[in-house]
């Protein structure tokens, strides 16, 4: 969702209870549509399943009737049940849909492309600017005292913590929310969900497979987006053999209830879709997808309307085209965006020769790039 509140501002417990976030719990429930939550009703509009669709029933399961206990003004008691910690955008990779707002790594590349990033991906471009990521790559608001203490007095409380990043398993922050859970926490009543591009698997002395021990359960996405040449194309800076290998270390483990791979879906990778869907099945791995928003050239829609015609009729004869992320893929392709592939061709182009690639985006998708050059007028 959009921004609700800031807690360099506030404090966490207030931002709980804020106006807004108050009147959103009630707009919910009374089936208004919450301008915050504009990502889910555009997907619901294309006839893609939204992450309200495809988590709300799971919540329920877990956490049960909670709107029980708000009053008629939307206040809840501050005893959050879960918690997603996007603690910094530390990160050891710069995928090509990212940016230096989630990724460390990205900052030594955004000049070479933020002038076409100013126009296209606005929203980002300014929160580069605003807080000098250029200069200084590293962004966190979770060093204070004081957010530490209200972290420990919902400790007891928590039921689920969901890590996306930046890269958690890089990140020492992660390893001290999962210490101060342990401490003062019921770390056994405690699922942990992770967004993890799987590159590694420990931090100093720390190891996730010795810590997750403690813990109920262990609910894995593994941020892939292909294999082979295309995931060490799209996730630089990344090696697949890595991430197979660390596949195999956690598949086996104890507490470990779901891992999927998560692809998202883009201009680069809707081609093979059926093989890494194979890929994964290969690994004992689910297939999760979601989709780029931004920066726009790289919504599947961009792609030229004689390629779309091949993907599409690979996707629905491939051996997986009842697999619900196979039909919300054939739904993503739906709509006309070519307007944008010269800003997807000079992005892509400029890239690669700043990122220095052994294969390029032509190399991987000739017959695409083909088409695309028709409607390169610059």
């Amino acid at each position: 969702a959009r921004p609700i509140s800031n807690i360099q501002e506030e404090s966490l417990e207030n931002a709980w209870n804020n106006p807004r976030m108050r009147a959103i719990r009630k707009e919910l429930l009374l089936g208004i549509k919450s301008k915050e939550c504009h990502t889910c009703w555009k997907h619901e509009e294309q006839g893609i399943r939204s992450m309200r669709q495809r988590t709300v029933k799971d919540h329920i399961r877990t956490f049960g009737n909670v709107w029980e206990h708000m009053d008629e003004e939307g206040y809840m008691p501050f005893k959050i049940p879960t918690f997603e910690a996007k603690l910094s955008n530390l990160c050891n990779l710069k995928c090509r849909m990212c940016h230096p707002v989630d990724s460390t790594s990205w900052a030594k590349d955004w000049g070479a492309i933020k002038g076409l990033m100013q126009k296209h991906n606005k929203s980002t471009y300014e929160k580069v600017e605003q807080f000098n990521i250029e200069k200084k790559p590293y962004v966190s608001k979770w060093h204070t005292d004081e957010f530490w203490e209200e972290f420990k007095i919902l400790c007891p409380y928590f039921r689920e913590i969901y890590f996306a990043g930046g890269e958690p398993l890089t990140d020492p922050l992660h390893y001290k929310v999962l210490h101060y859970i342990m401490e003062y926490g019921e770390a056994d009543k405690v699922s942990l969900r992770y967004a993890t591009n799987m590159t590694k698997l420990n931090y100093k002395k720390d190891n996730v497979l010795e810590m997750w021990n403690s813990f109920k359960r262990v609910h894995i996405n593994i941020s892939i987006d292909g294999t082979g040449d295309i995931y060490n194309y799209i996730r630089q800076l990344g090696d697949y053999k890595v991430v197979q290998e660390n596949i195999l270390k956690v598949i086996d483990h104890p507490k470990l209830y779901k891992i999927a791979g998560a692809l998202t879906l883009q201009v680069y990778n809707i081609w093979f879709m059926p093989e890494i869907a194979q890929d994964f099945e290969n690994m004992g791995i689910q297939l999760h997808t979601h989709r780029v928003n931004y920066p726009k050239f790289l919504d599947c829609r961009v792609i030229p309307p004689g390629f779309k015609k091949k993907i599409e009729k690979k996707l629905r004869t491939s051996k997986f085209a009842n697999n619900p992320h196979f039909i919300d893929a054939i739904n993503t392709l739906d709509g006309d965006m070519t307007n944008l592939i010269p800003q997807f061709i000079k992005f892509s182009d400029t890239l690669d020769v700043k990122q220095e690639v052994f294969l390029s985006w032509r190399d991987l998708l000739p017959d695409m790039a083909k088409e695309m050059e028709s409607y390169n007028v610059r």
